[in-house]
């Protein structure tokens, strides 16, 4: 089915122009930092021990289906690279190449914003609860070193092939979005913060996580108002663009975040801390969830909607 949306080709490719040396390093330097995490997942796949403390560890099947899943992502992650730098890549559809990355933005990129965070108040960097006292020390550090070299250069390398394919038409001012879905995302972000902080943990990397995921939620709840109801004007660009950009982060982070938290609560496997589900923290998860991709919705159809007509495939 097809949608006429108002639209100054948001989805429309500009003309095609190299990348040049500097984009292929980026790319390139994305894929290495894939490569520790992509390789701990293929031999735990084909029965290595290495890296796990516990003999009991990681033997059932979800988690068999955890790592071959986590693996797959990786593989994805592969192929965003690239495609950020191959003439292919500037064929695929806008949405099939944006959905993957707004998730990989929101999960890798707020391992970039809390990691150093917790570094500096001497937290150990890892949320699978009783799987970090299972693993060798050295894995945490390995993985999660990974994801933050991973995510800087994975997002970078996004940045610069999406200013190339699309210029900065996506934060052109365009007509205001209607208020009802941008106020639910609005105070859906609002809530999630409140809750988040209210529930969290007594240790400090609980607090750490809570207050992090609290300050994301509020910015990109502001990140809403700002891009979705027109605010900054056409002397104001950066702050459109500053708008523009944490929101795609926050609500893939929201959404991302969110929907891995509610499936390592709710699906049994040997990351769990406990046996049982704790309900009302699945809630808050999946509410954060849901909330997430409101927002990324919200601006994904304010994006859409600008001065020229355009028919976007749904």
């Amino acid at each position: 089915m097809k949608t006429t949306v108002e639209s100054d080709s948001a989805y429309t490719p500009r003309s095609a122009s190299s990348p040049g040396r500097f984009r292929w390093v980026v790319a390139c330097a994305a894929i290495v930092g894939i490569v520790p995490y992509v390789a701990l997942k293929v031999l735990w796949i084909s029965g290595s021990r290495v890296g796990i403390d516990d003999p009991e560890f990681g033997r059932g099947g979800a988690m068999a289906v955890l790592n071959a899943g986590t693996a797959v992502m990786d593989v994805i992650a592969v192929l965003l690279a690239l495609s950020f730098v191959t003439e292919w890549g500037r064929k695929i559809p806008a949405p099939v190449l944006l959905l993957p990355m707004w998730v990989a933005t929101g999960l890798l990129g707020q391992i970039l914003v809390i990691l150093p965070v917790q570094l500096v108040v001497g937290t150990e960097s890892s949320p699978e609860g009783k799987g970090a006292s299972v693993l060798a020390d050295w894995v945490p550090t390995v993985v999660y070193s990974g994801f933050a070299w991973q995510g800087f250069f994975l997002i970078l390398g996004f940045a610069l092939y999406a200013k190339d394919r699309w210029g900065t038409r996506v934060i052109a001012r365009g007509p205001e979005h209607s208020g009802v879905g941008a106020g639910l995302a609005v105070i859906g972000c609002c809530a999630i913060a409140v809750s988040t902080l209210v529930s969290k943990g007594p240790g400090p990397l609980e607090t750490v996580n809570a207050v992090a995921s609290s300050v994301i939620a509020l910015f990109t709840g502001a990140a809403v108002v700002v891009f979705a109801w027109n605010w900054g004007s056409h002397r104001l660009p950066l702050v459109r663009l500053a708008a523009a950009g944490f929101g795609w982060f926050g609500s893939g982070a929201m959404f991302a975040w969110g929907t891995y938290l509610t499936v390592m609560a709710v699906v049994p496997n040997d990351l769990r801390s406990s046996d049982g589900i704790d309900v009302a923290s699945v809630m808050l998860t999946s509410l954060t969830a849901a909330v997430g991709a409101i927002c990324g919705i919200v601006l994904l159809r304010t994006i859409a909607r600008r001065p020229n007509a355009a028919n976007v495939a749904n």
